[in-house]
């Protein structure tokens, strides 16, 4: 029959029953029907008050005639009028409350915001205000400021890497361009001592022989001029920083030049070389009949190249050196200080994250703390309520809605002040999600891999500079073997000219000698530094250095325009073909030999010179006088072993020196770029990674957080308004929640 039940709410004019159709649960239409309705509700209306009055009639009154009695104020006085005294109390206070927020509408405001426990609808709007909590927000912070640091420095090392690795090859390019001024220095030399030679009778040519012979000079000369004239505009117009050294070399008069035989005035380095170019332009124009062993312009540039000049460019390149070793070893310093400061700026970050993500922690765990501080027995009785009431749901059974409390309803809140008010056990709240460790532990392991990145940048610019740094040393003796060979070559027939001219500003004899010597060692260092990078050298330059110095160089030098592979595997008895290291030491003794001839011829004009020369020269009287000492000493040009050390010079030194620099300054770029390369490949996947844990992991993550943080906070709304009322713990924890969220 329960089935068959329905109520009727005569103030609203509704009746609900479980097996009606929604429209006739619906108000009824008052236009159509309202006498009926009126006239139904009035009835209604007098019957309730009949049964009323009725029970007022039939209810006892046990209280009646007895008062209450209570010590207040140091007096015994009724309860009644306690009551009503702080009732007026009350009254009053609120009167001068509203009476002063009524001048402050923004406290009025905050106070009714405040004021979230005056009904459930209020309390349920605050707590489920779907805010980002405060403690997120500065999470979020960190985590973006975490990710702009991280790409800062990031898009900051790459992109100064690429700026530092374009500096060092331009350094190399400025060792190139030392290197071929000097060389090219030395060719100039040598063409202005063949034209002298050539006026003076020396070469053993017919006259059509000797006009070739001058337009081959005159041709290299001119291709010296220009190729130096290049080189050196290169060095002036590179704005690139070495060392305060190179500066003072290119800005300052620090080069003592001889204009004439007692004339002397300072230039620059730059200036210098311009000076030598000038003089260059005048010998390859003027008559061969003009360049006698006095003439000035001939002389400033065999002299200037031979002394104080070549001391500023021999010093040059050695700072070249010195400047990149220092700018290699600066390099690889700056990269450390990114991976320190990238290190630093982490442990700081993951420090912050850590604390946010445990404050994240805490707050869902004094949530949950709030259900420990519900006395156990009210937590029974709730527990047996809400029982009833389901089991009444399931039977249909309803409590009819009143606008006045029942007797079991004063019964039931008179159980819940007596639980609330019964004595609390002190509990322990154990908290087994560790769902915050594995978040810190996550987040920490993403901040190694951050720091890994940087460190993997530094060590690959550490191998790659101080693979650099180590291979300098063997550059800067490649550099300068092909110029030095021929300054030795040079000295020595400067001597056979003019013996007693300065060379090095000492005595030219022993500088010639102590030459000799020097050969021998910078050919020993060549080979001593080769050995040494061996294992870290660009393996393209290493098997291009054997080929040359170790086997058959002849294809080489006819790919690069030199010579004929003929005339390459005949020559000196076909020691090019067995490797120049083997045609360099031919060469070394050549000199040597001649050195130990002109001890014979120098002084001593009673030497026989067919005895002497062994057959390897053919005695010609070039001074057309009884000058023997003379004639000898020009006759020794003309030895085979002097004639072999030109040829060696001019062309297989030469190409030799030349294309293996070339190819060395390519493989040390070549490992830049490959370097480079790595950096870039592991720079893209960095920003991708990037990328993947700031919108995949962390976005989603935040979100996450955000909505736990909800969730648990919503868990607040179980509790009964009236025991949140009456905990002041619960109370005070909603309010701090209420003023985090207005801040």
């Amino acid at each position: 029959m329960s089935n068959f039940q329905f109520k009727y709410y005569p103030s609203k004019a509704l009746y609900i029953g479980e097996n009606q159709e929604e429209g006739n649960s619906a108000r009824v239409d008052q236009t159509v029907i309202w006498e009926q309705s009126s006239r139904l509700s009035e009835e209604t209306q007098a019957e309730k008050k009949e049964k009323v009055e009725e029970l007022k009639v039939e209810k006892i009154n046990y209280a009646e005639g007895i008062r209450t009695l209570k010590l207040f104020d140091n007096r015994i006085q009724d309860i009644d009028d306690i009551r009503m005294s702080f009732s007026e109390s009350d009254e009053a206070q609120h009167s001068s409350v509203f009476q002063k927020n009524s001048d402050n509408p923004d406290e009025i405001e905050q106070g009714q915001r405040n004021n979230v426990f005056r009904n459930r609808k209020a309390l349920n709007s605050t707590i489920n205000d779907y805010q980002r909590p405060k403690v997120i927000v500065y999470l979020s912070w960190t985590i973006n400021i975490l990710m702009i640091t991280v790409l800062t420095l990031s898009f900051t090392s790459y992109f100064l890497g690429l700026f530092l690795f374009e500096n060092v090859q331009n350094s190399l390019n400025l060792i190139e361009y030392a290197s071929l001024r000097n060389q090219e220095c030395s060719q100039i030399v040598m063409n202005v001592q063949n034209l002298e030679m050539l006026r003076i009778g020396i070469w053993n040519m017919t006259e059509s022989e000797a006009i070739i012979y001058e337009a081959e000079q005159r041709t290299e000369l001119n291709n010296s001029i220009f190729a130096l004239t290049d080189a050196n505009k290169k060095i002036m117009l590179d704005e690139l920083y070495i060392n305060e050294q190179i500066e003072e070399l290119h800005s300052k008069s620090v080069v003592n030049v001889r204009i004439s035989k007692n004339s002397f005035s300072n230039y620059d380095l730059i200036e210098a070389t311009q000076q030598i170019i000038s003089k260059a332009l005048l010998v390859r124009d003027k008559p061969l009949q003009n360049l006698t062993l006095d003439d000035e312009d001939a002389t400033f540039i065999t002299y200037n190249l031979q002394n104080a000049i070549i001391f500023q460019y021999r010093n040059e390149t050695n700072q070249y050196s010195y400047g990149i070793q220092n700018l290699t070893e600066n390099n690889v310093n700056i990269f450390f200080i990114f991976m320190i400061v990238a290190a630093c700026s982490f442990f700081i970050q993951l420090i912050m994250i850590v604390i946010l993500i445990i404050q994240i922690n805490q707050i869902q765990e004094k949530i949950l703390q709030l259900f420990m501080e519900i006395p156990e027995k009210t937590v029974k009785y709730l527990y047996n309520k809400s029982e009833n009431f389901i089991s009444n749901l399931q039977v249909g059974e309803e409590e009819e809605v009143s606008s006045d409390l029942s007797d079991e309803e004063q019964d039931q809140h008179k159980e819940l002040s007596r639980t609330l008010n019964s004595k609390r056990k002190k509990k322990i709240f154990k908290n087994t999600n560790s769902f915050h460790r594995s978040q810190i532990l996550i987040i920490t392991f993403i901040l190694f891999t951050f720091q890994g990145y940087f460190l993997l940048n530094y060590f690959l610019n550490q191998i790659t500079y101080n693979n650099l740094k180590q291979q300098i040393p063997e550059l800067n003796v490649t550099a300068r073997c092909g110029s030095y060979y021929r300054f030795v070559d040079n000295c020595e027939r400067q001597l056979f000219l003019n013996p007693e001219e300065p060379i090095l500003l000492e005595n030219a004899y022993s500088v010639v000698m102590n030459n000799i010597q020097l050969n021998y060692e910078v050919d020993s260092n060549l080979h001593q530094e080769h050995s040494k990078n061996s294992e870290i050298q660009n393996s393209n330059y290493y098997d291009t250095f054997q080929s040359i110095f170790m086997f058959n160089p002849c294809n080489t030098f006819v790919q690069e325009g030199y010579t004929t592979i003929e005339y390459c595997e005949t020559f000196a008895n076909g020691s090019i073909q067995q490797g120049m290291a083997v045609a360099i030491a031919r060469y070394f003794e050549n000199v040597r030999y001649i050195m130990t001839i002109y001890d014979m011829f120098y002084g001593h004009p009673e030497v026989n010179f067919s005895v002497a020369a062994r057959g390897w020269g053919r005695f010609r009287n070039i001074t057309n006088d009884s000058d023997n000492v003379t004639n000898y000493i020009y006759n020794l040009n003309n030895f085979k072993q002097t004639t072999e050390s030109r040829i060696m010079q001019n062309v297989f030194l030469k190409v030799a020196f030349r294309y293996l620099l070339d190819q060395f300054l390519t493989a040390l770029k070549q490992d830049i770029e490959i370097t480079q390369t790595q950096l870039l490949a592991i720079f893209i996947v960095f920003e991708v990674l990037l990328f993947f844990i700031y919108f995949i992991i962390w976005l989603p993550a935040q979100m996450k957080m955000t909505r736990d943080i909800w969730r648990t906070k919503g868990l607040i709304m179980m509790i009964p308004l009236r025991v949140i009322q009456k905990i002041k713990t619960i109370k005070e924890f909603i309010s701090f929640l209420v003023h985090s969220q207005d801040k």
